[in-house]
């Protein structure tokens, strides 16, 4: 299973809060669906949706794998579980480093140094987190401080 680790992230951009049309945006909302759903099982939908075609395509087979094994029936989404390490500090700045069409690379810093690099993809209009789970790409989140 994935695990997911809080990541604390303020958003206060504006009335509706971020936009996933923005590399930027699609990580704030993808942050603040972690962190809910520490407290949320159904927050988890929520940070599986924001996860790039690739990633999400990976889940679906292990929940696959897990049922053809004679485990319970499982979704993608349930793949994900709480405690997996992204980020363990409070990312302060979101800052694109590198934009392609198909790809741009974020570089998320803490207050003390930390810094992890989060790849995302489009899909349509809007922009997906890439944590390499599937072939190819991949964010490292690690903590770098």
């Amino acid at each position: 299973m994935i695990r997911l680790a809080p990541i604390a992230l303020l958003i206060l951009l504006g009335c509706g809060g971020p936009s996933d049309s923005t590399p930027e945006g699609a990580f704030k909302q993808f942050a603040a669906a972690v962190v809910a759903s520490t407290d949320d099982e159904e927050q988890l939908e929520r940070v599986y949706s924001l996860l790039s075609p690739a990633d999400r395509r990976e889940l679906d087979r292990r929940a696959r794998q897990v049922m053809a094994s004679g485990g319970p029936r499982t979704t993608g989404a349930q793949m994900l579980a709480h405690g997996r390490v992204l980020v363990q500090w409070v990312p302060k700045k979101v800052k694109v480093k590198q934009r392609t069409p198909d790809r741009v690379e974020l570089v998320v810093t803490g207050t003390s140094r930390q810094r992890a690099t989060i790849f995302m993809v489009p899909e349509g209009d809007a922009w997906r987190v890439d944590l390499g789970l599937g072939a190819g790409g991949g964010s490292d989140a690690s903590d770098r401080g």
